[in-house]
């Protein structure tokens, strides 16, 4: 069958690689939509930016929050919910004695 993926369908797969925390399919995925999807979709971009924030990529996340042509409430609030995980992260290192020099 030739069918191709809708916009559901690839929130859908963003979330189980989300969930699976696999970078690479979702990066995958990220790149058939932007080849595949016509015009911009918020509620898969909001899903690309909860992917990227959900593995830990938030420097990715960052760049695609600044890219969105359109944004709203539910995309600031995953960009500063990934933020605000970063800094827990950042201070347990900090806990455990692992020094700032070199941290990307």
């Amino acid at each position: 069958m030739n069918v191709r993926p809708n916009c559901v369908t690839l929130v859908s797969v963003l979330s189980a690689c989300c969930g699976l925390r696999s970078l690479k399919l979702g990066k995958a995925v990220h790149g058939y939509s932007l080849r595949n999807v016509d015009g911009f979709n918020i509620v898969l971009g909001n899903a690309m930016l909860d992917f990227y924030v959900g593995c830990g990529s938030i420097l990715a996340a960052e760049y695609l929050f600044v890219k969105m042509p359109e944004r709203d409430v539910v995309s600031w609030s995953i960009l500063i919910g990934g933020w605000d995980e970063a800094n827990k992260v950042r201070d347990e290192m900090r806990i455990h004695g692992i020094e700032e020099e070199g941290w990307l």
